[in-house]
């Protein structure tokens, strides 16, 4: 048996895997992710086509940690991806995925997707363990006609979680969007290129509680532990959102040059369902600019990127009287505004041979964040300085194997902080806001490293195994991610 494995492996050894290798997982393609947001500018995302599957398992254990996200996280995903040139004037590309995860010791959430609903979220005080399915598909295509490059794009997804246990909740979200984009060839290697996107998105909720002895109270979130007190103690709502993002490019080719520019807004409003009463709307306004250049000299390549984006989010909320025969809307006020603004800069050296490639990335980022709602008013400030190292190793072993080896560390250190918090008299309420500043304002030192083995064999595809493992240390406490993943290349 061994022998015959030994006698496959050499009759294989004339097959050439790294040069596939090295452009389907491209470091370089990946640091310039938001070039291809356009998908006009897909056609030139490879020169040739590639596909992949994969099993995933996930395991995300934390010490520190927010409670609305919860404390431990394991799961196993399904992921395919594919992109296809059928000619040098078409191309199409889609993926696939689903996911499967079980999270722990959730508390004061009952919804999905907390970073983008947030404040305005369902909560109680026991919450427990959830499980989540989701999934996702999309895809695009893209095709040439003289100086002009058409690309369409649709992306769908759609979640479902659900507790045994009470307060038994079940959530369910779809997110649906539609891309378009232009390109024209403006002269010799100048391109400009024009996108839009749409999106439509819903989540609706609904909590339940089967035993008599406890029945804990609902909580429709306002942040910093205000609550709507009109509301509360209902059962179900839902979440719809509608938005847009436009953006522009620049780019040239020859030069390696690119300049991308998006806005981007989004309104959530939030109905108890009951009745479907409007109780908070929350506007999410957001824009970026982005620059890089590149320079190719023997077998060496370096470059930067540079990005400056900003993020406001709105929140207005609805007053409600009873003092009539019907429910009626006394007023709508802004009462939340949350605005970050980012600025990154990242380095990019990478030296090309034969049989390896080495690419070094650091990279630094200044972040303020600035949070605060009146009615009562509440806030919090403080600046992020982050930096940090990325590399990317890939060696041929053979003509058929190929090892990839990806270390990281990262250093995030906060600074400038300004408490403005003003707790109530509601002690497990004044607990949860505390424990979010403190999260929030904590440094976070990162380090981690993904290890791939890649074989290919007669008449099958290539295969790959691989890890990762990342621990994040914040306060003197360790959060441990690790993943381990089986899949196909073709």
């Amino acid at each position: 048996m061994i022998s015959l494995g030994y006698t496959i492996l050499q009759a294989q050894d004339s097959i050439d895997l790294y040069p596939k290798i090295y452009n389907q997982y491209n470091t370089e393609r990946d640091l310039k992710n938001n070039l291809f947001y356009n998908p006009a500018t897909m056609s030139d995302y490879s020169s040739s086509s590639f596909s992949d599957f994969s099993l995933n398992y996930l395991k995300d254990d934390k010490k520190l940690f927010r409670q609305q996200t919860g404390s431990k996280s394991e799961g196993f995903t399904i992921l395919t991806n594919s992109f296809q040139k059928l000619n040098e004037n078409k191309t199409i590309w889609g993926n696939a995925n689903y996911q499967n995860q079980d999270i722990f010791n959730i508390k004061w959430n009952e919804n999905l997707d907390f970073d983008r609903i947030a404040p305005y979220i369902i909560a109680d005080s026991i919450g427990g363990n959830m499980n989540i399915e989701q999934y996702k598909f999309g895809g695009g295509y893209n095709q040439k006609i003289n100086k002009w490059t058409l690309g369409l794009q649709a992306d769908y997804s759609a979640q479902q979680g659900s507790r045994p246990r009470d307060p038994r909740n079940v959530t369910t979200t779809s997110d649906l969007s539609m891309k378009i984009g232009f390109n024209f060839n403006l002269y010799k290697d100048w391109t400009i290129g024009v996108f839009a996107n749409v999106n439509k998105y819903t989540q609706k909720i609904s909590v339940k509680f089967i035993s008599d002895i406890i029945n804990p109270y609902l909580y429709n979130m306002n942040g910093f532990g205000a609550y709507n007190y009109f509301f509360s103690n209902t059962n179900s709502s839902i979440h719809e959102e509608y938005g847009y993002t436009a953006g522009g490019q620049i780019i040239n080719k020859k030069h390696d040059f690119y300049l991308n520019a998006t806005l981007e807004k989004s309104k959530n409003t939030k109905k108890v369902t009951n009745a479907y009463y409007d109780i908070s709307d929350l506007t999410t306004e957001s824009n970026s600019i982005e620059i890089g250049k590149f320079y190719s000299f023997n077998q060496n390549r370096i470059g930067f990127i540079a990005q400056l984006a900003n993020q406001t989010r709105t929140g207005e909320e609805y007053g409600y009287t009873n003092n009539t025969e019907i429910t009626q809307v006394i007023f709508k006020r802004k009462a939340y505004r949350k605005e970050t603004n980012t600025s990154k800069i990242q380095l990019y050296y990478e030296l090309q041979k034969d049989k390896y490639s080495l690419a070094i990335i650091p990279f630094t980022d200044y972040q303020t964040i600035k949070e605060s709602r009146l009615y009562p008013f509440n806030g919090q400030k403080y600046d992020c300085i982050q930096f940090g190292i990325n590399l990317d190793f890939k060696q041929k072993i053979k003509n058929n194997q190929v090892l990839e080896f990806q270390p990281y560390y990262s250093q995030r250190q906060v600074i400038n902080v300004t408490n403005a918090l003003n707790l109530n008299n509601i002690d497990f309420l004044n607990d949860m806001v505390l424990r979010d500043y403190t999260f929030l304002t904590s440094d976070i030192t990162t380090v981690g490293a993904s290890l791939r083995y890649h074989l290919e064999l007669d008449k099958i595809p290539a295969i790959f195994i691989g890890t990762q493992y990342q621990s994040q240390k914040i306060q003197n406490k360790n959060n441990n991610f690790t993943s381990l993943n089986l899949g196909i290349t073709f």
